[in-house]
């Protein structure tokens, strides 16, 4: 009897149970869905989540033989020195980039850089003023060329140096519009449109255009001045022809190229592989070689350069004529994982015949620096720091020589990029 009246009552209460369990479960589900609802969208996640940032810095001490902050050694004019312990005190760089996604093939990032730097050993004062050398949006996937690449603003443009004696033998850098990473054949094109203000009343415009195909790379600028100087040349032209040679030279790993450029007008001198010059004539012209690379082994790195350099009708006067030579050199010496000896060897000569005179003058410098990193083996691992002892001497006439930093100079440095 008890059975039977204990069999409909356990029915009756699983019946309950199930009824409110898929209630319940029916709660859950709509709880679920309010709070994805409240969620930030994936959208929302990108825009706190695609972020980058990225640097570059340098600090430390330089001081003269009588403990005096030293000077920079360098020939006035000419834009090579060598590195290793002959640069400013302090210099930084400080780049954001935010990414915008949709999930689909099309892409933008807009990047902010600030720069700075200063000659100061007072952490709490002397800063310069920051500049902003990039402020830009690019896109990509947005074009028929869907490899291609459009930007507008201000940044970087095609730069190109020697790291040892921070010669930017291409720098095309300014305010304007480009395209990048086009395929054209069996290359890609980078071609961009640049203004760049030369000093408080003169502007110089330059169409860029940079084709690579394999080891060959090509280049045509086409230059435009808006200068009030008279007798300076309001256009220029140059080209240059680049080859990448197999690893450092065909002898060892690493690797070398060989750079060829001309320039005529704006792009002669002080203008050529950049944005502009105003102090040229319209005959002005110049030629320049060059050739640098990397040698990279376990227990020997080397990146060596050479240049060579002609301007006619340089800096402005008719029939001067200037010649430069650079040879440098950074050789770098693992001892173990953490710790190298790194040496800045270089010698730059110049002539000068201007105005019925002739002048001869040269600089050597040598440094000496024992280094810690993460991996002495990789010449570009950083951060390092660094102590140093570098010596500058100045040769031959004192005419377009900058004389500070002659002699002996000591100090420490700190340097990272990431």
């Amino acid at each position: 009897m008890k059975n039977n009246i204990l069999k409909p009552a356990i029915l009756l209460a699983l019946c309950s149970l199930t009824a409110n369990a898929g209630a319940l479960e029916d709660r859950v589900s709509k709880l679920e869905d309010m709070l994805s609802k409240s969620k930030p969208t994936s959208m929302d996640n990108r825009f706190f989540n695609d972020f980058e940032f990225h640097g570059y810095a340098r600090v430390g001490a330089f001081l003269n033989k009588d403990g005096e902050s030293a000077g920079i050694a360098a020939l006035d004019g000419i834009p090579s020195k060598n590195r290793l312990g002959n640069e400013s005190k302090a210099y930084w760089e400080a780049e954001l980039v935010k990414g915008f996604d949709i999930g689909k093939e099309s892409w933008a990032k807009f990047h902010i850089m600030f720069q700075g730097g200063n000659d100061n050993y007072d952490p709490y004062g002397g800063d310069k003023n920051a500049n902003i050398p990039n402020l830009f949006v690019e896109m990509g996937g947005v074009l028929p060329n869907k490899d291609a690449v459009a930007w507008v603003g201000r940044r970087f443009n095609a730069r190109e140096d020697i790291h040892i004696t921070d010669f930017y033998y291409r720098n095309y850098s300014g305010t304007g519009f480009g395209l990048q990473n086009i395929k054209l054949g069996e290359g890609k094109l980078n071609t961009s449109l640049v203004l760049k203000d030369i000093d408080s009343s003169d502007k110089t415009y330059t169409f860029h255009n940079e084709y690579t195909q394999g080891n060959w790379n090509y280049e045509l600028a086409l230059k435009s001045g808006d200068n009030s100087t008279s007798n300076v040349a309001d256009s220029g032209i140059e080209m240059s022809v680049d080859y990448s040679l197999s690893g450092f030279y065909g002898l060892s790993n690493g690797w070398s190229k060989i750079v060829l450029q001309a320039g005529k007008g704006l792009s002669a001198g002080s203008g050529l592989g950049n944005s502009g010059s105003n102090t040229n004539l319209d005959d002005a012209s110049s030629f320049r070689v060059l050739t640098t690379g990397l040698m990279e082994s376990d227990n020997f790195l080397l990146m060596p350069q050479l240049v060579y350099q002609h301007d006619n009708n340089y800096d402005g006067k008719e029939n001067a004529k200037r010649d430069w030579f650079s040879v440098a050199a950074r050789p770098v010496v693992p001892i173990n994982k953490n710790f190298a000896m790194q040496f800045g060897l270089a010698y730059d000569y110049v002539t000068l015949n201007k105005e019925a005179s002739d002048k001869k003058g040269g600089l050597f410098s040598a440094t000496i620096a024992p280094t810690l990193k993460l991996d002495s083996s990789n010449f570009w691992n950083r951060p390092e720091l660094r102590l140093f002892a570098n010596y500058n001497k100045f040769t031959g006439d004192q005419i377009n020589i900058k004389e500070e930093g002659d002699g002996f100079n000591f100090g420490m440095q700190a340097e990272v990029w990431f």
